[in-house]
């Protein structure tokens, strides 16, 4: 997808649904979507009141404003404010790979249900040369030159900062 396909995804949610006057999906599950379900957020993350709902992330809820997210697997997200109609797409740069089924070789049978855990045993056996990423697997992958450490260094400041807009 690209970036205005996911904004567009997120407007669709911002708008309560609504695509061109016309109803795409119902404002109630919009509603719901929107509604936190689980508020509590490990303190090893955050120790701001963050929280989750149905497939979105709550990314700032506070005086300030309230964004939801939802995050893709290689650090894609769409932002939503939801009451003030605004959305921020942040996607990453990443490798894609041939064909439309992931192959993951050996490497299918294990089974890791830990994502951190599973990254960093796939970036030891990268590293030790056992495997080689772009090569032994066929699925897309993020590597260094993709990650953003700034960017979650400074995820508070960039949800301010999405909350800044709707007061201006």
């Amino acid at each position: 997808m690209s970036p205005r396909d996911y904004s567009r995804f997120g407007l669709l949610f911002s708008r309560g649904g609504k695509w061109n006057n016309e109803q795409v999906i119902s404002n109630d599950f919009v509603n719901e979507t929107f509604t936190s379900y689980w508020d509590e957020t490990p303190g090893w993350w955050t120790n701001e009141k963050r929280g989750y709902s149905l497939h979105w992330w709550i990314s700032k809820n506070d005086d300030e404003g309230t964004i939801f997210n939802a995050s893709g697997k290689f650090g894609q997200y769409i932002f939503v404010d939801y009451q003030n109609d605004i959305i921020f797409t942040r996607i990453t740069k990443y490798h894609p790979m041939p064909g439309s089924i992931q192959n993951w070789g050996f490497l299918k049978y294990i089974d890791v249900d830990n994502v951190d855990l599973w990254i960093t045993i796939l970036r030891g056996l990268h590293g030790i040369g056992l495997i080689d990423l772009t090569s032994d697997i066929t699925t897309p992958n993020t590597f260094e030159d993709g990650e953003s450490k700034e960017f979650y260094e400074n995820y508070g400041a960039i949800m301010d900062a999405i909350a800044d807009l709707s007061n201006e």
